[in-house]
Protein backbone atom coordinates (compact mmCIF):
# COMPACT_ATOMS: atom_id res chain seq x y z
CA UNK A 1 0.00 0.00 0.00
CA UNK A 2 2.76 1.88 -0.06
CA UNK A 3 3.56 2.69 -3.65
CA UNK A 4 1.68 6.16 -4.26
CA UNK A 5 4.12 8.62 -5.18
CA UNK A 6 1.80 11.18 -5.60
CA UNK A 7 -0.83 12.57 -4.23
CA UNK A 8 -3.81 13.15 -6.48
CA UNK A 9 -6.94 15.85 -5.98
CA UNK A 10 -10.12 14.23 -4.68
CA UNK A 11 -12.75 13.69 -7.01
CA UNK A 12 -15.37 16.52 -6.45
CA UNK A 13 -18.41 15.33 -4.39
CA UNK A 14 -17.70 11.75 -4.09
CA UNK A 15 -14.55 11.71 -2.15
CA UNK A 16 -14.13 9.73 0.95
CA UNK A 17 -12.89 11.07 4.40
CA UNK A 18 -10.49 9.24 6.79
CA UNK A 19 -11.16 8.65 10.49
CA UNK A 20 -8.13 10.82 12.03
CA UNK A 21 -7.32 8.06 13.91
CA UNK A 22 -5.86 6.53 11.13
CA UNK A 23 -3.03 9.08 11.11
CA UNK A 24 -2.72 9.09 14.79
CA UNK A 25 -2.04 5.47 14.71
CA UNK A 26 0.23 5.71 11.57
CA UNK A 27 2.48 7.97 13.40
CA UNK A 28 2.06 6.26 16.86
CA UNK A 29 4.62 3.48 16.60
CA UNK A 30 7.47 4.94 14.64
CA UNK A 31 10.39 6.09 15.97
CA UNK A 32 10.16 9.54 14.70
CA UNK A 33 11.64 12.66 16.26
CA UNK A 34 9.29 15.41 17.29
CA UNK A 35 10.36 18.10 14.07
CA UNK A 36 10.13 14.82 11.89
CA UNK A 37 6.32 14.17 12.92
CA UNK A 38 5.59 18.30 12.68
CA UNK A 39 7.16 18.43 9.11
CA UNK A 40 4.64 14.77 8.17
CA UNK A 41 1.66 16.88 9.37
CA UNK A 42 2.99 20.42 7.78
CA UNK A 43 3.87 18.72 4.70
CA UNK A 44 0.51 16.91 4.34
CA UNK A 45 -2.02 19.80 5.29
CA UNK A 46 -2.82 18.68 8.56
CA UNK A 47 -2.75 21.31 11.64
CA UNK A 48 -1.85 19.35 14.84
CA UNK A 49 -5.16 20.58 16.66
CA UNK A 50 -6.92 18.18 13.46
CA UNK A 51 -5.24 15.49 14.82
CA UNK A 52 -5.73 15.55 18.57
CA UNK A 53 -9.46 15.99 17.66
CA UNK A 54 -11.32 12.57 18.14
CA UNK A 55 -13.87 12.54 15.58
CA UNK A 56 -12.06 14.67 12.81
CA UNK A 57 -11.45 13.18 9.36
CA UNK A 58 -9.10 13.52 6.75
CA UNK A 59 -9.51 13.92 2.75
CA UNK A 60 -8.36 10.49 1.34
CA UNK A 61 -5.62 13.15 -0.17
CA UNK A 62 -4.09 14.21 3.33
CA UNK A 63 -3.63 10.75 4.64
CA UNK A 64 -1.52 9.76 1.59
CA UNK A 65 0.45 12.11 1.70
CA UNK A 66 0.56 11.37 6.06
CA UNK A 67 1.20 7.19 5.40
CA UNK A 68 3.65 8.36 2.51
CA UNK A 69 6.03 10.27 3.95
CA UNK A 70 5.94 8.35 7.67
CA UNK A 71 6.94 5.35 5.63
CA UNK A 72 9.63 7.35 4.04
CA UNK A 73 11.30 8.84 7.12
CA UNK A 74 10.85 5.80 9.06
CA UNK A 75 11.71 3.05 6.83
CA UNK A 76 9.01 0.71 7.90
CA UNK A 77 5.89 -0.47 5.44
CA UNK A 78 4.42 -2.12 8.53
CA UNK A 79 3.85 1.35 10.89
CA UNK A 80 5.97 -0.44 13.60
CA UNK A 81 3.21 -3.46 13.50
CA UNK A 82 5.41 -5.88 12.74
CA UNK A 83 7.89 -7.58 14.72
CA UNK A 84 10.36 -6.94 12.47
CA UNK A 85 10.76 -3.75 10.24
CA UNK A 86 9.31 -4.00 6.87
CA UNK A 87 11.32 -2.26 4.05
CA UNK A 88 9.34 0.19 1.86
CA UNK A 89 8.48 -1.92 -1.41
CA UNK A 90 7.53 -4.71 0.20
CA UNK A 91 4.00 -4.75 -0.70
CA UNK A 92 5.18 -4.00 -4.14
CA UNK A 93 7.26 -7.19 -3.99
CA UNK A 94 4.63 -9.24 -2.92
CA UNK A 95 2.46 -8.18 -5.94
CA UNK A 96 4.75 -8.81 -8.47
CA UNK A 97 5.01 -12.12 -7.10
CA UNK A 98 1.54 -12.76 -6.49
CA UNK A 99 0.86 -11.92 -10.53
CA UNK A 100 2.74 -15.12 -11.46
CA UNK A 101 -0.05 -16.95 -9.66
CA UNK A 102 -2.87 -19.16 -11.13
CA UNK A 103 -5.63 -18.65 -8.70
CA UNK A 104 -6.42 -16.46 -6.32
CA UNK A 105 -6.61 -19.50 -3.36
CA UNK A 106 -2.42 -19.71 -4.20
CA UNK A 107 -2.37 -15.85 -3.82
CA UNK A 108 -3.91 -16.30 0.01
CA UNK A 109 -1.12 -18.76 0.81
CA UNK A 110 1.53 -16.82 -0.91
CA UNK A 111 0.83 -13.98 1.00
CA UNK A 112 0.30 -15.00 4.11
CA UNK A 113 3.91 -16.86 3.72
CA UNK A 114 5.48 -13.69 2.93
CA UNK A 115 3.77 -11.72 5.68
CA UNK A 116 5.08 -13.82 8.36
CA UNK A 117 9.10 -13.11 6.75
CA UNK A 118 8.27 -9.74 9.22
CA UNK A 119 5.66 -10.77 11.63
CA UNK A 120 5.81 -14.76 12.61
CA UNK A 121 3.04 -14.99 14.73
CA UNK A 122 0.80 -12.64 12.89
CA UNK A 123 -0.90 -12.28 9.56
CA UNK A 124 -4.01 -14.25 8.60
CA UNK A 125 -5.05 -17.97 9.54
CA UNK A 126 -7.29 -19.46 6.67
CA UNK A 127 -10.04 -21.84 6.88
CA UNK A 128 -11.78 -23.55 3.76
CA UNK A 129 -14.95 -24.50 4.46
CA UNK A 130 -17.38 -26.37 1.88
CA UNK A 131 -18.88 -23.09 1.25
CA UNK A 132 -17.35 -20.82 2.80
CA UNK A 133 -13.74 -19.41 3.61
CA UNK A 134 -12.40 -17.66 6.67
CA UNK A 135 -9.70 -15.53 6.48
CA UNK A 136 -8.77 -14.15 10.58
CA UNK A 137 -6.34 -11.96 11.60
CA UNK A 138 -3.97 -13.37 14.15
CA UNK A 139 -3.16 -10.91 16.91
CA UNK A 140 0.29 -11.34 17.84
CA UNK A 141 0.61 -8.10 19.84
CA UNK A 142 -1.44 -5.25 22.22
CA UNK A 143 -0.45 -2.40 20.13
CA UNK A 144 -2.46 -4.46 16.58
CA UNK A 145 -5.11 -5.02 18.97
CA UNK A 146 -6.01 -1.52 19.51
CA UNK A 147 -4.98 -0.28 16.01
CA UNK A 148 -8.07 0.51 14.00
CA UNK A 149 -5.83 1.32 10.76
CA UNK A 150 -4.14 -2.33 11.37
CA UNK A 151 -7.01 -4.31 11.46
CA UNK A 152 -8.47 -2.55 8.23
CA UNK A 153 -5.47 -2.81 6.81
CA UNK A 154 -5.10 -6.25 7.25
CA UNK A 155 -8.64 -7.93 6.11
CA UNK A 156 -8.42 -5.23 3.72
CA UNK A 157 -5.13 -6.26 2.25
CA UNK A 158 -6.43 -9.76 0.86
CA UNK A 159 -9.74 -9.12 -0.38
CA UNK A 160 -8.56 -5.85 -2.19
CA UNK A 161 -5.73 -7.16 -3.97
CA UNK A 162 -7.23 -10.61 -5.24
CA UNK A 163 -9.59 -8.54 -6.92
CA UNK A 164 -7.43 -6.39 -8.68
CA UNK A 165 -5.61 -10.15 -9.68
CA UNK A 166 -8.70 -11.63 -11.06
CA UNK A 167 -10.32 -8.63 -12.22
CA UNK A 168 -13.76 -8.87 -10.72
CA UNK A 169 -15.81 -7.75 -7.84
CA UNK A 170 -15.24 -10.42 -4.92
CA UNK A 171 -18.51 -9.70 -2.51
CA UNK A 172 -17.89 -10.72 1.16
CA UNK A 173 -20.23 -13.07 2.55
CA UNK A 174 -19.43 -11.34 6.19
CA UNK A 175 -16.85 -9.26 8.52
CA UNK A 176 -16.29 -9.59 12.01
CA UNK A 177 -15.19 -6.58 13.61
CA UNK A 178 -13.77 -6.73 17.41
CA UNK A 179 -15.87 -5.19 20.20
CA UNK A 180 -13.93 -2.66 20.91
CA UNK A 181 -14.16 -0.94 17.60
CA UNK A 182 -17.96 -0.44 17.72
CA UNK A 183 -17.88 3.04 17.48
CA UNK A 184 -16.45 2.13 13.82
CA UNK A 185 -19.03 0.16 12.44
CA UNK A 186 -20.12 2.56 9.83
CA UNK A 187 -16.71 2.69 8.52
CA UNK A 188 -16.32 -0.91 8.04
CA UNK A 189 -19.35 -1.65 6.27
CA UNK A 190 -18.18 1.47 3.95
CA UNK A 191 -15.24 -0.09 3.15
CA UNK A 192 -16.37 -4.18 3.01
CA UNK A 193 -19.30 -3.38 1.84
CA UNK A 194 -21.45 -5.61 4.26
CA UNK A 195 -22.40 -4.55 7.52
CA UNK A 196 -20.05 -5.75 9.90
CA UNK A 197 -20.43 -8.46 13.30
CA UNK A 198 -19.04 -7.58 16.54
CA UNK A 199 -17.37 -10.30 18.32
CA UNK A 200 -13.82 -10.87 19.60
CA UNK A 201 -12.00 -11.22 16.24
CA UNK A 202 -11.33 -9.91 13.26
CA UNK A 203 -11.87 -12.24 10.01
CA UNK A 204 -13.53 -12.00 6.56
CA UNK A 205 -15.88 -14.41 4.98
CA UNK A 206 -16.44 -15.01 1.23
CA UNK A 207 -17.04 -18.37 -1.03
CA UNK A 208 -14.87 -20.95 -1.29
CA UNK A 209 -15.79 -21.00 -4.79
CA UNK A 210 -13.57 -17.61 -5.40
CA UNK A 211 -10.68 -19.27 -4.55
CA UNK A 212 -10.59 -21.13 -8.01
CA UNK A 213 -10.82 -17.92 -9.61
CA UNK A 214 -8.04 -17.67 -11.87
CA UNK A 215 -5.67 -14.53 -11.92
CA UNK A 216 -5.58 -12.50 -14.92
CA UNK A 217 -2.74 -10.34 -14.53
CA UNK A 218 0.71 -10.47 -15.07
CA UNK A 219 3.74 -8.53 -13.87
CA UNK A 220 3.88 -6.31 -16.32
CA UNK A 221 0.44 -4.72 -15.29
CA UNK A 222 1.78 -4.13 -11.32
CA UNK A 223 3.37 -0.78 -11.92
CA UNK A 224 0.17 0.62 -12.88
CA UNK A 225 -1.85 -0.79 -10.31
CA UNK A 226 1.01 0.09 -7.23
CA UNK A 227 0.61 4.14 -8.82
CA UNK A 228 -3.07 3.97 -7.79
CA UNK A 229 -3.25 1.28 -4.77
CA UNK A 230 -3.41 3.54 -1.94
CA UNK A 231 -6.04 5.49 -3.08
CA UNK A 232 -8.38 1.56 -4.15
CA UNK A 233 -7.66 1.07 -0.57
CA UNK A 234 -9.49 3.85 0.64
CA UNK A 235 -12.50 3.79 -1.62
CA UNK A 236 -15.81 2.08 -1.01
CA UNK A 237 -16.49 -1.14 -1.89
CA UNK A 238 -18.97 -2.00 -4.68
CA UNK A 239 -21.45 -3.38 -1.98
CA UNK A 240 -25.46 -2.39 -2.63
CA UNK A 241 -26.26 -1.48 -6.01
CA UNK A 242 -29.05 0.33 -4.68
CA UNK A 243 -26.80 2.71 -1.90
CA UNK A 244 -24.78 3.08 -4.90
CA UNK A 245 -27.61 4.75 -6.48
CA UNK A 246 -28.67 6.97 -4.02
CA UNK A 247 -25.50 7.98 -3.10
CA UNK A 248 -25.08 9.08 -6.87
CA UNK A 249 -28.50 10.72 -6.75
CA UNK A 250 -27.93 12.74 -3.76
CA UNK A 251 -24.16 13.81 -4.90
CA UNK A 252 -25.54 14.85 -8.30
CA UNK A 253 -28.51 17.43 -6.87
CA UNK A 254 -27.76 21.07 -6.60
CA UNK A 255 -26.89 22.28 -3.95
CA UNK A 256 -25.05 19.27 -2.75
CA UNK A 257 -26.76 16.11 -1.64
CA UNK A 258 -29.95 18.26 -1.12
CA UNK A 259 -32.22 16.15 -2.72
CA UNK A 260 -35.23 14.99 -0.66
CA UNK A 261 -36.19 11.35 -0.03
CA UNK A 262 -38.97 11.15 -2.61
CA UNK A 263 -36.79 12.91 -5.06
CA UNK A 264 -34.26 10.00 -4.77
CA UNK A 265 -36.90 7.13 -4.21
CA UNK A 266 -38.58 8.29 -7.81
CA UNK A 267 -34.63 8.05 -9.21
CA UNK A 268 -34.25 4.45 -7.98
CA UNK A 269 -37.67 3.78 -8.73
CA UNK A 270 -38.65 2.54 -5.64
CA UNK A 271 -41.15 3.85 -3.05
CA UNK A 272 -39.85 5.62 0.10
CA UNK A 273 -41.10 3.34 2.65
CA UNK A 274 -39.51 0.34 0.09
CA UNK A 275 -35.93 2.20 -0.16
CA UNK A 276 -35.97 2.76 3.52
CA UNK A 277 -36.42 -1.08 4.20
CA UNK A 278 -33.74 -1.83 2.19
CA UNK A 279 -31.32 0.50 3.18
CA UNK A 280 -31.93 -0.29 6.73
CA UNK A 281 -31.48 -3.93 5.98
CA UNK A 282 -27.74 -2.76 4.24
CA UNK A 283 -27.11 -0.99 7.73
CA UNK A 284 -27.40 2.44 6.98
CA UNK A 285 -30.63 5.02 6.34
CA UNK A 286 -31.10 7.58 3.89
CA UNK A 287 -30.37 10.51 6.57
CA UNK A 288 -26.90 8.81 7.43
CA UNK A 289 -25.72 8.86 3.68
CA UNK A 290 -27.05 12.11 2.90
CA UNK A 291 -24.39 13.38 5.74
CA UNK A 292 -21.43 11.13 5.17
CA UNK A 293 -21.82 12.94 1.31
CA UNK A 294 -22.14 16.43 3.06
CA UNK A 295 -19.44 15.74 5.17
CA UNK A 296 -17.17 14.57 3.34
CA UNK A 297 -17.53 17.42 0.52
CA UNK A 298 -17.65 19.94 3.08
CA UNK A 299 -13.78 18.42 4.27
CA UNK A 300 -12.89 18.41 1.04
CA UNK A 301 -13.74 21.81 -0.07
CA UNK A 302 -12.26 22.88 3.17
CA UNK A 303 -9.26 21.47 2.83
CA UNK A 304 -8.61 22.86 -0.67
CA UNK A 305 -8.92 26.46 1.31
CA UNK A 306 -12.43 27.07 0.38
CA UNK A 307 -13.98 29.81 2.85
CA UNK A 308 -16.32 28.38 5.37
CA UNK A 309 -18.96 30.73 3.90
CA UNK A 310 -18.33 29.67 0.51
CA UNK A 311 -18.55 25.75 1.64
CA UNK A 312 -21.79 26.38 3.46
CA UNK A 313 -23.45 27.83 0.70
CA UNK A 314 -22.40 25.00 -1.44
CA UNK A 315 -24.37 23.12 0.23
CA UNK A 316 -27.25 24.48 0.21
CA UNK A 317 -27.24 26.17 3.77
CA UNK A 318 -29.28 29.21 4.58
CA UNK A 319 -27.04 30.37 7.33
CA UNK A 320 -23.66 29.86 7.74
CA UNK A 321 -24.29 29.16 11.65
CA UNK A 322 -26.47 26.32 10.55
CA UNK A 323 -23.49 25.07 8.53
CA UNK A 324 -21.86 25.18 11.81
CA UNK A 325 -23.81 23.46 13.97
CA UNK A 326 -23.96 20.77 11.09
CA UNK A 327 -20.31 20.16 10.77
CA UNK A 328 -20.15 20.16 14.21
CA UNK A 329 -22.14 17.64 14.69
CA UNK A 330 -20.34 15.60 11.76
CA UNK A 331 -17.00 15.52 13.45
CA UNK A 332 -16.93 17.32 16.80
CA UNK A 333 -14.98 20.22 15.29
CA UNK A 334 -15.61 23.88 13.65
CA UNK A 335 -15.18 24.08 10.64
CA UNK A 336 -12.50 26.99 10.66
CA UNK A 337 -10.33 24.37 12.34
CA UNK A 338 -10.38 22.42 8.99
CA UNK A 339 -9.33 25.55 6.93
CA UNK A 340 -6.30 26.80 8.99
CA UNK A 341 -5.17 23.24 8.25
CA UNK A 342 -4.15 24.71 5.11
CA UNK A 343 -2.38 27.80 6.16
CA UNK A 344 -0.43 25.59 8.55
CA UNK A 345 1.04 23.88 5.62
CA UNK A 346 2.43 26.59 4.19
CA UNK A 347 4.14 28.40 7.32
CA UNK A 348 5.05 25.08 9.28
CA UNK A 349 7.62 24.68 6.21
CA UNK A 350 9.72 27.73 6.97
CA UNK A 351 9.47 27.45 10.53
CA UNK A 352 10.54 23.63 10.17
Amino acid sequence: MTEVLEARDDPPGGAATIPVRYAREALALLPLRDAERRRVLAESGIAPAVLRAPRTRLTATQFEQLYWRAIRLSGDESLGHAAHRTPPGSYAFLVRGLARCARVGECLDEAGAFYRLFDPQGGWEIERGPSITTVRLRIARRTQATSLLFTHSMLLTPTRTAVWLCGQALPLHGVTLPRHFRAFAAETRFLFGVAPELASEAAIRFPTRQLALPVIRGPGDVATYLRGSLRAFLLAAPGDGVEQRVRAALASSTPFATASVAEVARSVAMSRPTLARHLQRAGTSFAALRDELRRDHAIGLLARGLRVATVSERLGYSEPSAFHRAFRAWTGSAPGRYASARSARSTSSSVL
